[in-house]
């Protein structure tokens, strides 16, 4: 058969327009027949489809229409049983071809723009290699038959790719159109930015002149309107398409074609839930991975979770996203002070404490301490004599358990007490040696520099050395273990 081009291709505008949007089943069914064509080139089928959103007789709002429900048969709908691999009977049986794995024709539909797509066609055309042949003569070899699980992986691909196709066909929103053309110009900008600068103005209107041209020749934007009207189909398409793995790639392609945000889905943590387990299976980690791009609320949403809470701080910072994870940097400032603090790295602890007045950690006696130290106001504190007066009782319940009478004390300051101090420590079972001098001093000394240090280097709220800090905070505990 002739391999049909552009101008062999039916009126698909026409073919739009004469067929009911609610049952879009014949233009399906024609484009996968032009899709069969193996040597058709990706370009010529989506110059021809995108004759759909010109100015004709169909109009934005039903060729938007009838995109949609295409899309919502191609995807929603599942097959009848025992029926063949196209969704509810609209593709034919997948045609026979070359040889392509499965997972190749997956991966051809996920690069970017018209070479990706070119490549899908050829996936597209390839997957049916296994396709049912007719019963053969007695005595003749057997002939393998397709099994249900490679007809419906089959199926799948073809659904993924002439989905693909159709969101290609929607037109680039006001803000995607602008990028578009801008990363057009970018290279011409750059070599025009090495002349002078007395043709700066000069180069300005070219500039303009250019982009109005290249925009003129692109689709022009979805009435604002009509989207929103249109959004909550689009919200469910995208949502019944990335809880199932196999349509991963579409519900990206969704989300980017029809501009979706974090503000358009209803439950954010279960988007969240359900990109994690797109990134946790090799196949569908590329999509989860746009996803992630896409939606940066979900990336914060999966730190949390994951209870990352510093890199879910930084990711509100460099995404904007304050406003919505208002407590985020709260939350890692007090989780990294807690965990100083249980280190006893109380000046590393006092630096993430940043503004804050201080930090009560039932160490009345060190607060006051430090209050001097950073030249703080008395009233900062606000300490409860009866709190002081419980947390010193309680230290010293814990810490120095037994009672000491006065006689037991030995002053060791000459040759005679050193002698009695020998002979005192000769008969007992246990000893206790306290080396909370030079070596907590040093060991101090070492703390205070780290802070100097790590204080300089933090700014705008943010503690790129947290993983430094809690490292000292460990060496400290070290030499206190050794001591």
């Amino acid at each position: 058969m002739a391999e049909p081009s552009l101008s062999e291709q039916p009126d698909w505008q026409a073919l739009a327009a004469l067929v009911d949007p609610s049952r879009p089943t014949p233009f399906l069914v024609a484009v996968q027949q032009h899709l069969q064509f193996g040597q058709l080139h990706y370009r010529a089928m989506h110059e021809g489809l995108g004759s759909i959103f010109s100015s004709g007789p169909c109009g934005a709002e039903r060729s938007l229409t009838f995109l949609l429900a295409c899309l919502e048969e191609l995807l929603l709908q599942q097959p009848p049983a025992g029926t063949g691999g196209g969704p509810a009977g609209v593709l034919l049986d997948p045609p026979a071809g070359g040889e392509l794995a499965h997972a190749e024709a997956l991966a051809a539909a996920d690069a970017p723009g018209l070479a990706e797509a070119g490549v899908a066609v050829e996936a597209a055309a390839a997957v049916g290699n296994e396709a049912e042949q007719p019963e053969t003569e007695p005595g003749t070899a057997p002939v393998r038959k397709q099994k249900p699980q490679q007809r419906q992986q089959q199926s799948d691909s073809w659904r993924g790719t002439v989905a693909h196709l159709l969101l290609e066909l929607v037109p680039p929103q006001q803000g995607q159109q602008l990028v578009q053309v801008s990363q057009q110009l970018e290279p011409q900008q750059q070599e025009q930015q090495r002349q002078g600068e007395a043709e700066e103005q000069q180069q300005q209107e070219q500039r303009m002149q250019q982009a109005q041209a290249a925009t003129s020749l692109q689709p022009q934007p979805l009435p604002a309107g009509l989207l929103l009207a249109q959004r909550p189909r689009v919200v469910a398409l995208f949502s019944a398409c990335v809880g199932q793995p196999r349509h991963a790639r579409v519900a990206l392609k969704v989300a980017q074609a029809f501009g979706l945000d974090s503000n358009d889905v209803p439950d954010l943590p279960s988007l969240a839930a359900a990109v994690s387990e797109l990134l946790a299976n090799r196949t569908t980690l590329t999509p989860g991975l746009g996803l992630v791009m896409h939606f940066q609320v979900v990336y914060v949403e999966c730190c949390i979770s994951a209870d990352r809470l510093k890199a879910a701080a930084r990711a509100t910072r460099v995404f904007g996203l304050k406003q919505e994870f208002p407590d985020v940097e709260s939350r890692y400032r007090r989780s990294a002070v807690v965990k100083l603090a249980s280190k006893r790295v109380w000046a590393v602890a006092a630096t993430f404490a940043g503004a804050d007045p201080m930090v009560a950690a039932d160490e009345a006696g060190l607060a006051e301490e430090y209050r001097r130290r950073f030249e703080l106001p008395p009233d900062v504190l606000k300490l409860d004599p009866e709190e002081v007066a419980a947390q010193e009782a309680a230290r010293a319940a814990r810490f120095l358990p037994f009672a000491l009478p006065p006689e037991r004390l030995l002053w060791v300051d000459g040759p005679a007490g050193l002698a009695a101090a020998a002979a005192a420590l000769s008969g007992a079972d246990i000893l206790g040696i306290d080396v909370d001098g030079s070596e907590r001093e040093d060991s101090e000394e070492h703390s205070g520099s780290g802070d100097s240090e790590e204080s300089e280097e933090w700014g705008e709220g943010e503690s790129e050395e947290e993983g430094d800090a809690e490292s000292e905070g460990e060496g400290n505990d070290e030499s206190e273990g050794e001591a």
